[in-house]
């Protein structure tokens, strides 16, 4: 019998053996994260509207008058606080190919990005990437479904990159009903 197999398994054991436990990483990295939530003064009445997505019409890569305006909403914000960053994702709905779907929402990213630096945000302050149609929101194939998913997310992040905690007036956001910006199809 080959006990060379038998005695690099032992090494190994015994080498792992001395390994941190899985509980005692994560408390070393919750310690090493600031994980407390940073606070973004807004206007006085400490209400300010953010948009976390504009929408696209299918297989377009094109904002609109309505999309533009959101924008300029979240660029207003982003004015007042220049150390907030913005991570920006694209999406497609399910109908194509996940190559076709990826290269669309690359174009979508890209119309959202040329628009904000177009703007005056500047690029340092920008994490984007194209995800394509992976993640809908509903996952139906229904078109008014789908029509959710054919977006791109704007989440606000702080100075070092991390998600800020928003709060959040359910009763005055409209509730269930969600209408599409026109003209979105």
């Amino acid at each position: 019998m080959n006990k060379t197999p038998l005695a690099a398994i032992i090494v190994v054991a015994g080498t792992l053996t001395g390994c941190a436990s899985t509980e005692s990483l994560y408390a070393e990295y919750d310690a090493f994260c600031n994980t407390e939530p940073q606070v973004v003064p807004t206007a006085e009445d400490n209400t300010r509207l953010w948009e976390p997505a504009v929408y696209f019409g299918f297989d377009q890569a094109v904002l609109n008058a309505n999309q533009r305006e959101r924008l300029d909403r979240n660029l207003a914000l982003l004015e007042d606080h220049p150390e907030l960053q913005l991570s920006v994702r694209a999406f497609t709905d399910q109908r194509g190919s996940q190559a076709y779907n990826l290269e669309l929402s690359e174009r979508r990213r890209q119309a959202v990005v040329a628009y904000l630096t177009g703007q005056g945000l500047s690029s340092s302050r920008l994490r984007s990437s194209p995800v394509g149609r992976v993640m809908p929101i509903l996952d139906s194939t229904a078109v008014d479904d789908r029509i959710i998913n054919r977006r791109v997310e704007m989440l606000l992040l702080d100075a070092r990159g991390r998600p800020l905690v928003l709060s959040l007036d359910a009763e005055a956001s409209g509730g269930d009903d969600f209408t599409p910006p026109t003209p979105v199809e």
